[in-house]
């Protein structure tokens, strides 16, 4: 019965041996061919980036405003000193009650001066930021073919025309590894 069972898988072994060497030679081969393009749709694929953006907002301004120099108060108090001493020529506290006053009342001035130059404005205020955007890429197209009856989808690069270019790969079934 050994013997039997040996010879039967040293013939099946040698069998396959030729027929596949003389299959995979005489009935194996790649070709190209072209087929029709039945119809196609672009393929797009989401693409996140991180793009700069400018972002601006209005914002109110002050404009004028008051000057950052003392010579008013200080010329309000030499002429208030002046006038406190002639009133009474000989109190010092009249001197020095007019030169306050005289500072107080040029330094209000001042300030109403200032505020009539002035006043706010509405300016464009703009900052640049990073941001992530979506956006839609044209990534190729889905191509519907036809062959041998049969209906084949295929994803390619770039707009195909009527026809498609397939490889044909032919390799027996029953011989294929």
């Amino acid at each position: 019965m050994k013997k039997i069972i040996g010879f039967a898988i040293s013939m099946l072994a040698l069998t396959g041996v030729a027929l596949s060497g003389g299959a995979q030679a005489e009935f194996s081969g790649t070709y190209e061919i072209d087929v029709p393009v039945l119809g196609y749709t672009e393929r797009y694929v989401t693409v996140t980036e991180v793009r700069p953006v400018q972002e601006c907002r209005e914002v109110a301004v002050s404009v004028g405003g008051s000057t950052s120099s003392d010579t008013p108060e200080l010329l309000g108090a030499i002429i208030g000193g002046a006038i406190g001493k002639e009133i009474d020529d000989d109190s010092k506290s009249s001197t020095v009650i007019g030169a306050l006053l005289g500072a107080s009342i040029a330094s209000d001035l001042e300030k109403k001066n200032a505020q009539s130059k002035g006043g706010t404005r509405m300016e464009t205020r703009c900052t640049t930021v990073e941001r992530q955007v979506e956006t839609q890429k044209l990534s190729g197209y889905f191509v519907n073919y036809e062959f041998q009856g049969h209906v084949f989808r295929a994803t390619v690069p770039s707009r195909p025309g009527s026809m498609i270019k397939v490889k044909i790969v032919a390799i027996p079934v029953d011989y294929a590894n």
